[in-house]
């Protein structure tokens, strides 16, 4: 489709569109802008089906992810964890990273 959208669009834009009468040339432009408004709805289609494919592969990972955090904070009497990133001034405290990736068996 892209192809085809830079031929038609090269036809247009170079000496030979002297050729063609107003009316063919209003066509022509009517049809490249069509094939554009197509070439954007499948870009933006392809868009969306990457991103809910990629959210469908990742979900899984990160539910296990979240199971194991989850569990090892019960497992050590956590009340609360929290990422690095998310607090601006912090005292020191404990990694639990380390239990989690034994737990998930990551090394």
């Amino acid at each position: 489709m892209r192809k085809e959208y830079y031929e038609k669009d090269s036809v247009l834009n170079s000496k030979d569109s002297v050729k063609f009468t107003k009316a063919q040339l209003e066509m022509k432009r009517r049809e490249v802008n069509e094939l554009l408004v197509k070439l954007q709805g499948w870009q933006q289609q392809a868009q969306q089906m990457y991103q809910q494919k990629q959210q469908e592969l990742i979900a899984p990972i990160q539910k296990k992810a979240v199971d194991a955090v989850q569990a090892v904070a019960k497992e050590n009497g956590y009340a609360y964890v929290l990422t690095k990133e998310a607090l601006l001034v912090s005292p020191p405290a404990e990694d639990i990273l380390p239990l989690v990736k034994k737990k998930l068996g990551v090394k």
